[in-house]
């Protein structure tokens, strides 16, 4: 896959972190540009993908082994790269995800322990060298971002499996995230959450885009 006529850029960061939040907030100020934008979220960016999405965020944590629920990522990430990603941003549609690849990186390998290279040979059967333009990532103290999770209006109680699992697993998230940023530093904008509000961290957003998009 080569590189694609506008962008697609991925959120990533801890439960609780306010993805949802700043993507929609970037999607406003990109349509007050004149963008076109298409906001999706991986898992169940598709309707097969919300299938997929109940299976790995609802129940019991230990359910799923680490390689089932890496699979299962994957096949919605293919489908979602094929029928939503691809197509949007060949016909000059803005793509913002809250989440891609990295995200099971950081879950399955850093927080979990499967070996890197045998999550990336998956990924690299069905989009090999496919990678956001830019990737966001809200960082966050994960003991703040669990309680912002538990406490978030409008969030479905049902899709609590990972914030059950613990604030050392969570910790671990934090840690891979960051260094995922600082070897693919030239993709990676990091923003810190802390206690910034959300216009603060919004604007630390819009003002990496337009560095990087010359907007």
């Amino acid at each position: 896959m080569t590189n694609k006529p506008a962008p697609f850029i991925s959120f990533e960061g801890g439960e609780g972190s306010g993805k949802t939040t700043q993507i929609k907030m970037l999607s406003d100020w990109l349509v007050d540009k004149g963008c076109a934008v298409h906001a999706t979220r991986e898992p169940g960016g598709t309707v097969e993908g919300k299938s997929i999405r109940a299976l790995v965020v609802e129940g019991k944590p230990g359910r799923l082994s680490p390689r089932t629920e890496t699979l299962l990522y994957m096949a919605d990430r293919s489908h979602h790269i094929e029928t939503i990603i691809v197509p949007n941003t060949e016909k000059g549609v803005w793509v913002l995800s809250d989440r891609f690849v990295d995200s099971t990186f950081v879950y399955q390998s850093y927080a979990r322990g499967l070996p890197f290279d045998e999550i990336k040979s998956v990924y690299d059967f069905f989009a090999k060298d496919f990678e956001p333009d830019m990737t966001i990532l809200l960082d966050i103290d994960p003991e703040i971002g669990l309680k912002r999770a538990a406490q978030g209006k409008g969030r479905n109680l049902n899709e609590m499996r990972f914030e059950s699992l613990g604030l050392d697993f969570h910790r671990k998230i934090r840690e891979g995230y960051l260094d995922m940023a600082a070897k693919n530093s030239a993709r990676y904008a990091v923003v810190s959450v802390g206690d910034q509000d959300p216009d603060a961290i919004h604007a630390e957003i819009t003002t990496a885009v337009q560095k990087r998009f010359h907007l």
